[in-house]
């Protein structure tokens, strides 16, 4: 295709260079030029007219009737050129002024502007009108001016009296004063918008205008005749615009990528050349009030235009300034904006003494409403945390997004009202929100740090306080405010030194494991769920800290390969009995993890269709493809899958299916709530969910006998929990399996 326009563009230039040949050197006499001229426009309008209609059976909506007023117009002005021909070559007089001839040359300049201007396009729409409309005034001036002083002016004072001849006269310059000043508009954007078809189109109006110019000059001064250079501009035109009709693309419309420099500068380049006309027509010829005026209305419009460039900028400097000091998505201030105040309060406080707090806000749960809901109605959430914050603080705190789910207060006042608000933006934030049509609930942990007047803190130690106090709560339950204190950075040091600890143990493998016996609804062992433990500086650490440390230094992988070799090294000889273990998103997601586990069953007696892989439902493995395939590939080996904590986070259908689960595991939650009425409505729907996808139901949390009965009149399969047995070690869990026998069909999987 590229080669064929290539050869396309060589010809025309061909063509066009041949033709400016035979009009300067006429080899065949005036009157084969005139016919060779004539028929060239003929066929030049023509080809524009057909290309033209292409185009536009080729597009849609208004782009579509732009390229068809263009054609309509190539159509009108070829049929002129026909009746200027008939007249000149076949009857050889000269053609009738006016005649139809002239309709069908200026409807061409018309439709032309026509389509122009119903092209869609941002130059001509928003807040960006005024300055592209004084900038069409200020090249209509400059255009006039410089027409004044030659073709305009010309055939204005050479016109005959006729009114009709008179009008027709002055309507060929008009037009192409209108089309040309259009023309520098829309090249000025279609540069700013890289268009290839309309910068061709611009440039073959603009020369086809000039051409028109020089004849209405030419004819006025009685110096035209067919065979004329001007003649060429006409064809030239045409075929140029043909091309700007073959490269246009429909969807090219709609890709204004703002000004370029070329859009700000192109529209002086007419007002330098209208300066030079008037000065040199004034020079030469004296007063002209009607280019006196000209010259006072462009000094007028550039005024205006400047007047407009100007507050443009101050808009637009300001509206980066408030986008750099402010979240694009709540409108609080940033980090930065939050930084900055910090910083101005710390010197303002060493002065007065009048007291500083920061606040600092962290969202509870954040990741589950944006996994599970979608990241618009996060979105949704932030916002209306960011609006409820604003009604908690006062009207001269400083109210922040910092970033993700972390928001920040800034008060320059004592303890009190910092306690104070903290303490309503926390009830704020724990009643329910009304996102996408749903309730969602969310909660808040608050740290909160004082500057006492004793000591003297930077801004980066202030939000670190702040800091330490915000995970001290979320630490001690979620929901809750702490105050920083240096008991809480000594808690904070410590928690460093338990990531350190804890990073030695999994390289080394020091993790203890325990098992929980799952059992059926006849009290018969089904299988185990094997459990991490560890311990820090002698005293055991609550497996809901040491797993969430691990994740979030990223070795939780470690974690859970550790626990299964452990666990397959007990419950492998242990005949039949089902082994589960829980195995993080992260770790799914890990290269070569099938690989491990086939490695780690190799060899032994642990066959993969005894092993029970256990992911949490609040984990949306269903949205990483790498541990979904891995899921697969266990599948295929034989392995068992579970679903974990099923009911905990936002449990769907299709999302269970998506897993295609073996077995669901109850969270705990929703059996806690079974021994009324409608709590045990919603576990036998959790069931019932379970059952539309051909899993097992286990229970899981079975604390007390009514919680058994629950889930035995719910439906179960199987259950756990410490009504039946704590977690035991491997040698409690030999004992435990020789008093209770292992069901035949194992609910565990």
């Amino acid at each position: 295709m590229s080669r064929l326009r290539l050869a396309l563009g060589g010809a025309t230039l061909l063509g066009i260079a041949g033709f400016v040949l035979d009009l300067r050197l006429q080899p065949g006499g005036q009157h084969v030029t005139r016919g060779v001229s004539d028929f060239t426009q003929l066929v030049a309008a023509a080809v524009l007219a057909a290309t033209a209609g292409w185009r536009a059976r080729r597009a849609t909506g208004r782009l579509r009737l732009s390229w068809l007023l263009i054609a309509i117009g190539a159509a009108s002005w070829a049929g002129g050129q026909a009746i200027w021909s008939y007249f000149e070559i076949i009857r050889s007089v000269p053609t009738p002024f006016p005649s139809l001839a002239d309709a069908g040359y200026l409807l061409l300049p018309i439709l032309a502007l026509a389509g122009l201007l119903i092209r869609p396009s941002n130059a001509f729409t928003g807040r960006g009108r005024v300055r592209v409309g004084l900038d069409a005034l200020l090249v209509l001036v400059s255009l006039f001016t410089v027409s004044w002083a030659s073709a305009f002016g010309e055939v204005y004072r050479g016109a005959e009296d006729a009114l009709l001849s008179r009008l027709v006269s002055l309507a060929y310059p008009a037009g192409d004063i209108a089309l040309l000043t259009v023309v520098v508009i829309v090249l000025a954007y279609a540069a700013a918008g890289r268009r290839v078809g309309l910068l061709w189109l611009g440039c073959g109006l603009a020369v086809f205008a000039v051409g028109d110019s020089g004849f209405a000059y030419l004819t006025a001064t009685g110096k035209y005749s067919t065979g004329n250079l001007v003649d060429a501009c006409w064809a030239s035109g045409f075929l140029i615009m043909a091309w700007g009709a073959a490269l246009d693309r429909p969807g090219s419309a709609h890709t204004d990528r703002g000004r370029s420099y070329l859009a700000v500068v192109l529209p002086f380049a007419p007002t330098l050349v209208g300066l030079a006309a008037l000065v040199g027509q004034l020079h030469d010829n004296g007063t002209d009030d009607m280019l006196l005026g000209a010259g006072v209305l462009m000094v007028v419009v550039l005024l205006a235009r400047q007047v407009i460039v100007v507050s443009d900028n101050h808009r637009l400097v300001e509206q980066m300034r408030y986008q750099a000091f402010h979240d694009p998505l709540t409108g609080l201030s940033n980090r930065a904006l939050f930084r900055d105040r910090l910083v101005h309060a710390l010197e303002l406080e060493r002065r007065d003494r009048r007291g500083l707090a920061v606040v600092l806000i962290d969202l509870d749960n954040f990741k589950v409403v944006n996994d599970s809901l979608g990241h618009g109605v996060g979105d949704q959430l932030l916002v209306e945390v960011g609006r409820r914050l604003r009604h908690s603080a006062r009207g001269g705190d400083t109210v922040a997004r910092l970033g993700g789910d972390e928001f920040a207060i800034l008060l320059e006042t004592g303890g009190a009202a910092a306690t104070d608000i903290a303490r309503r933006a926390l009830a704020a934030l724990s009643e329910p929100f009304r996102l996408d049509g749903r309730q969602v609930a969310s909660a808040a942990s608050i740290g909160i740090c004082l500057l006492d007047g004793a000591g003297v803190a930077s801004a980066e130690e202030m939000l670190q306080r702040a800091d330490i106090a915000m995970y001290s709560a979320k630490r001690a339950g979620k929901g809750q405010t702490r105050t920083y204190t240096a008991e809480l950075a000594g808690t904070a040091n410590d928690e460093l030194d338990l990531q350190a600890a804890l990073l030695a143990d999994l390289a080394d493998g020091r993790v203890d494991v325990r098992f929980q016996p799952i059992l059926s609804m006849r009290r018969e062992l089904a299988g185990v769920e094997a459990l991490a433990r560890w311990r820090f500086k002698g005293a055991p650490v609550s497996p809901a800290v040491f797993i969430q440390a691990a994740r979030e230094l990223g070795c939780v992988n470690l974690l859970d390969e550790a626990v299964l070799a452990q666990a397959i090294g007990v419950v492998a000889p242990m005949g039949e009995l089902k082994l589960g273990v829980n195995v993080d998103r992260a770790t799914l997601a890990q290269p070569g993890y099938t690989d491990r586990v086939i490695e780690s069953l190799a060899g032994g007696p642990m066959r993969p269709d005894r092993l029970v892989v256990e992911v949490l439902e609040v984990d949306h493995v269903e949205r990483d493809p790498v541990a979904m395939e891995s899921l697969a590939a266990l599948r295929r080996l034989g392995v068992i899958i579970s679903v974990d904590d099923f009911g905990a986070g936002y449990a769907n259908l299709s999302r269970v299916r998506a897993l295609r689960p073996d077995v669901i595991k109850i969270d705990r939650s929703l059996v806690e709530g079974s021994e009324d009425e409608g709590g045990a409505n919603l576990l036998a729907t959790a069931v019932s969910l379970g059952r539309q996808v051909g899993a097992k139901v286990v229970a899981e949390g079975v604390e007390t006998a009514d919680q058994f009965a629950a889930v035995l009149n719910a439906g179960c399969d199987g259950v756990q929990g410490y009504y039946l047995s704590r977690p035991l070690s491997a040698a409690a869990l030999h004992d435990f399996a020789r008093a209770h026998p292992t069901t035949p069909a194992s609910v565990a999987g």
